[in-house]
């Protein structure tokens, strides 16, 4: 089968917009890992001593807010040029993304200066979520839009970790992991890998390290409230990607795998970092992504490490919730055995 016939034929069956198909970019040569790694340490330290040259030469700049508005346009137009105009060199690449760096701080400050925030950073961190995002589709590299939806995740979760937004965020977060997970495909054929990628790999991150918040190992309290809501949130976007991953097989199939996610959504309710790995986990395997596969895999094991030394819950407690998710997962284990395996057909 040549690429023209597989895209017609996906065509055909409703899963890529286009018949036609993108043309394949060849893998380019790269400089040894090592070369890379020290360009990238001398790009960092040039965009450092850019950046204190800067400060250094023009008086009072760090103490004017438009002044340090401006450097930071400046910085950031320079990266998108360095960027656009040297895509494979090393050192211009990492050079480009400190200056990033160093210009987003600058904007953060200078904002934090005309807003007049006081001891709330609140404000601050919404300006740096919505800076990210725009950076993300600014900034024509991997690595740097890998970061800034990584600072956008963190901006978001520290902007709301005093309400109940902080749910809607874990919700949009992980459906948003779920819809890119369901879509890469459309998405890579319509010409948007280069967002895509990025993208889906910081949100999963995210949805990794943000289950670190829920845990109550210090003085029996976590830094994010809302523990059962947030694991309701992620338990409503692991079902929807059974849902959407199960819409193929027979009826049975599917039922036996919405009760089995139900089963262990129920059992995890207390764990909302569990839920989430197990998200990131689950829909990381099927679309063979192996990188996020193990960090995931790391990541709930971790967590159930941590869940059984937090300090909100009485040993024996935790000791039943754990028993109890190992008994569920050995009769589910069982029945597909018994009912869906290769083996009882």
């Amino acid at each position: 089968m040549t690429l023209e016939s597989l895209y017609d034929a996906l065509y055909r069956a409703g899963h890529v917009p286009s018949a036609t198909a993108p043309e394949i970019e060849l893998a380019r040569d790269h400089s040894p890992w090592y070369t890379r790694v020290l360009l990238g340490g001398m790009g960092w330290l040039g965009g450092m001593l850019v950046l204190g040259f800067l400060g250094a030469l023009i008086s009072g700049l760090f103490d004017s807010a438009v002044g340090m508005g401006v450097l930071a346009l400046l910085m950031f137009g320079a990266s998108v040029a360095i960027y656009r105009a040297a895509p494979d060199n090393d050192f211009a690449t990492q050079f480009a993304l400190a200056a990033s760096i160093c210009g987003q701080a600058l904007a953060a400050v200078a904002f934090g200066k005309l807003v007049g925030h006081g001891d709330d950073f609140t404000v601050v961190a919404w300006f740096i979520a919505l800076m990210q995002a725009a950076l993300v589709w600014a900034m024509p590299n991997f690595l740097h839009r890998l970061i800034s939806t990584i600072f956008a995740v963190a901006a978001l979760l520290f902007a709301t970790k005093n309400g109940v937004m902080n749910v809607a965020v874990d919700l949009a977060m992980a459906l948003g992991f779920v819809a890119l997970v369901h879509f890469e495909s459309v998405l890579v054929a319509a010409g948007r890998r280069a967002i895509c990628e990025p993208v889906l790999n910081g949100i999963a991150i995210g949805l990794l390290v943000t289950g670190i918040g829920y845990m109550s190992l210090v003085g029996g309290s976590s830094w994010f409230p809302h523990t059962g809501m947030s694991a309701v949130a992620f338990g409503i976007a692991l079902l929807a990607w059974v849902w959407l991953s199960a819409r193929q097989l027979p009826a049975l199939s599917r039922g036996a795998a919405l009760a089995a996610a139900i089963a262990f959504v129920a059992v995890s309710w207390r764990a909302p970092g569990l839920l989430a790995s197990a998200l990131v986990l689950l829909a990381s395997f099927a679309a063979g992504r192996r990188a996020l596969t193990a960090l995931a895999l790391v990541a709930m094991v971790a967590y159930l490490s941590a869940y059984y030394y937090q300090m909100s819950m009485t040993l024996l407690a935790k000791s039943g919730v754990l028993a109890l998710t190992g008994a569920v997962l050995l009769v589910l284990w069982w029945v597909q055995r018994q009912f869906f395996s290769k083996e009882s057909s």
